[in-house]
C-alpha cells in the first residue's frame, strides 16, 4: 500500500475513532446524556448562545427573529465539528419545529373560535422557556442534547 493510501486509512480510522469518542452512531436517547469532553470552551458558548437566541421569539411571537438568528448562526460555524454540528442543528429543527407548532396554534384557535389559543398560548412559551435554557445548560456542560416536541427535519 502507498503512502498516500495508508495515510488515508489512518485518517478515516482517527475519525470513526473521534465519531465513536463524540457519541456519534448512537441513538439520541444514547447520545442525550453523553457528553463530549472535547468540545472546547469556545464550542460550548457558541452553542449556549445559539440556544438562547430561540429567547429573542418573544420580541416577535418568534416568526423571524430566533428563526433567522439560529439559521445565520449554524451557517457560519456549520461543519466545524461533530459536536457543534449536532448542537446547531437540533437548536434550527427546534426553531423550525416551534414555527410549525405556532401555525398549528393558530389553525385550531380559528376553528375553536379562540378556545384553543387558552392551551396553546401557554404551552408554546413553557416550551420554548424549557427547552432553550435546558438546551443552553447541557450545551455549556458539553452535553448533547434533544428537545422536547421537536421535529428532526434537518439531519
Amino acid at each position: 500500500m502507498n503512502t498516500a493510501k495508508q495515510s488515508e486509512v489512518r485518517a478515516l480510522a482517527s475519525d470513526a475513532e473521534h465519531d465513536r469518542q463524540r457519541g456519534f452512531g448512537e441513538s439520541p436517547s444514547e447520545r442525550s446524556v453523553a457528553s463530549d469532553e472535547l468540545a472546547t470552551s469556545d464550542e460550548r458558548t457558541y452553542a449556549v448562545i445559539t440556544h438562547l437566541v430561540g429567547l429573542l421569539s418573544f420580541l416577535d411571537f418568534g416568526l423571524v427573529i430566533s428563526p433567522l438568528a439560529t439559521l445565520i448562526m449554524w451557517q457560519v460555524k456549520k461543519g466545524e465539528s461533530h459536536w457543534l454540528d449536532d448542537h446547531l442543528k437540533e437548536a434550527m429543527n427546534f426553531q423550525i419545529s416551534l414555527l410549525i407548532w405556532g401555525v398549528i396554534a393558530l389553525v385550531l384557535t380559528l376553528l375553536t373560535l379562540g378556545l384553543a389559543a387558552v392551551i396553546m398560548a401557554p404551552f408554546l412559551i413553557v416550551l420554548r422557556l424549557f427547552g432553550c435554557i435546558r438546551a443552553a445548560v447541557y450545551a455549556n456542560q458539553a452535553r448533547y442534547h434533544r428537545y422536547p416536541a421537536s421535529w428532526r427535519l434537518i439531519s
